[in-house]
């Protein structure tokens, strides 16, 4: 009996898991992805690292890090500017991505068959927060193991990505009811997938079957003049629909004041005043009536402008006049998918372009610094820019995370792929803190030994900080900047081989 028992119970746990699998790895990523730029990131992680593929003619590069390297490198500029040597560069990045992620990453990296994996990263992406310094010894650092072991074990990755090879590597120095924990979410993808299950649901319901009101990135139909991420217009803007069979556009968009007049001219001259009682979504009719129009390009006016601040509910930085929220596909045929990787540019950074450097420092140090001992999404940067002063004067030695990066060359040599290291560039308002200091040049001179050559420090690669959004994120004209920078290392480094 306890035998058929036990078998019983073992041919249900398999049946179990192959029904997991089904539904889960190969099923639920079929569901086409609505999801947008640099949201659900670890749906849109797993989605992606699915649907890379090279060319075996190509000549391969995944460009691997965290936000950091996302925001820093457009592969598709890499791709159309190399398309005669082939080659192909495809980003593996996923939000505050560690060189212990990476190390856990590394069976899916091979298995895509890289001739070279670029890492892109800042100081900021080794966990620097886990480096304390004590009464005893004031000079070297001394890395906590113990702190860091217990936040890593339930970060993200670990838990929804890795769970049983961290389990693997750790469980001796882990709690019982931690071990149990990931051995929990191990089992099952549905376990762990649940973190982000609804996120590409929910896009495309809101895509396909609902009005276009519930979103987090624009997508429709771009102004001449641009627009905000959330989809806010200037007061005055043009924009072309694209043309379809009713000659006529249903849309919606938000306006944010009572008694709001908008007029829509079309190429032909003719002038539609539109009158809005109360503020709110509202239906805006859009009929090209003759088919003999000059074209299908729309001009609108609106006679009263909102805050940027006040409808964001951002309090802090320059304020900015908005006009009305379009839906998410405003006069757009095109329902975009898998778009998570493919950075799009808008009013948010294209502003920095018009500031001079002292408005740009005004509002840099009021969105970065204002009251951030009160703002909980600031403190990791807080607390960086604080390890980074402290660390400065210090000397330089190996920790955990810097040792993943060994670990990571030694693998990947094996496999002959070549590993290359890039330092990002990093805002100067911020890195004149702590550059050529004791700490940092021993960190260059560590990493430069390490890499053999393969190193490239682009640190100072911008003198003006109006290239950066925060103290690391480039905006997107540098980040086309800094990728010019990249073709060329990876051009480079093709054609000198071995």
């Amino acid at each position: 009996m306890k035998k058929r028992i036990l078998i019983i119970s073992f041919l249900f746990l398999i049946s179990l898991q192959a029904l997991d699998w089904i539904l889960m790895e190969v099923l639920y990523f079929k569901l086409p992805n609505y999801t947008e730029w640099d949201t659900s990131p670890w749906y849109n992680f797993i989605h992606h690292r699915k649907k890379i593929h090279f060319q075996e003619k190509d000549n391969k590069a995944l460009v691997v890090g965290s936000s950091i390297a996302l925001y820093s490198t457009l592969p598709h500029l890499i791709n159309e500017s190399q398309k005669e040597k082939k080659l192909h560069a495809e980003l593996y990045s996923h939000v505050a991505m560690t060189p212990t992620d990476f190390y856990y990453y590394l069976d899916d990296i091979i298995s895509h068959d890289p001739e070279i994996v670029v890492y892109v990263f800042n100081p900021a992406d080794f966990q620097l927060e886990y480096l304390n310094l004590t009464a005893e010894n004031s000079e070297i650092p001394k890395f906590n193991y113990e702190q860091w072991l217990a936040y890593f074990h339930w970060r993200n990755p670990a838990r929804i990505i890795y769970p049983f090879y961290f389990f693997e590597d750790y469980w001796k120095d882990l709690p019982k009811n931690d071990s149990y924990k990931l051995l929990g979410k191990s089992f099952l993808r549905m376990n762990r997938f649940r973190e982000f299950f609804w996120e590409p649901i929910d896009a495309y319901i809101e895509t396909n079957f609902r009005s276009g009101r519930s979103y987090h990135i624009y997508s429709g139909k771009i102004p001449e003049e641009g627009i905000w991420q959330s989809g806010w217009t200037k007061k005055e803007f043009h924009l072309t629909c694209d043309s379809n069979e009713m000659g006529a556009w249903n849309e919606i968009a938000f306006i944010p004041k009572d008694d709001t007049d908008i007029s829509i001219t079309y190429e032909n001259g003719r002038i539609e005043n539109l009158h809005f009682d109360k503020k709110g979504w509202h239906s805006i009719q859009i009929n090209f009536q003759d088919q003999n129009e000059k074209g299908n390009r729309l001009k609108f006016i609106i006679n009263k402008t909102s805050s940027y601040k006040e409808e964001e509910r951002k309090p802090y930085g320059k304020d900015y006049e908005v006009g009305i929220r379009l839906s998410q596909n405003f006069c757009s045929l095109e329902k975009k998918i898998n778009q998570a990787y493919i950075r799009p540019n808008y009013l948010d950074e294209v502003r920095f372009e018009n500031m001079s450097l002292a408005e740009y420092k005004e509002d840099y140090f009021q969105r970065l610094y204002q009251d951030a001992k009160d703002r909980p999404e600031l403190l990791r940067m807080k607390t960086l820019s604080e390890q980074k002063l402290l660390l400065k004067d210090t000397e330089f030695s190996n920790w955990l995370e810097f040792s993943r990066l060994e670990a990571i060359q030694t693998k990947l040599e094996q496999k002959g792929i070549r590993f290359i290291l890039v330092m990002s560039p990093e805002n100067p308002l911020e890195v004149v803190k702590y550059k050529n200091s004791r700490w940092y040049n021993g960190m260059v001179d560590h990493l430069g030994n390490q890499s053999q050559g393969h190193f490239y420090d682009f640190t100072d690669l911008f003198k003006d900080p109006r290239y950066f959004s925060d103290p690391h994120h480039l905006t997107y004209k540098g980040a086309e900047q800094f990728t010019k920078k990249l073709n060329e290392v990876l051009e480079w480094e093709f054609e000198q081989g071995d």
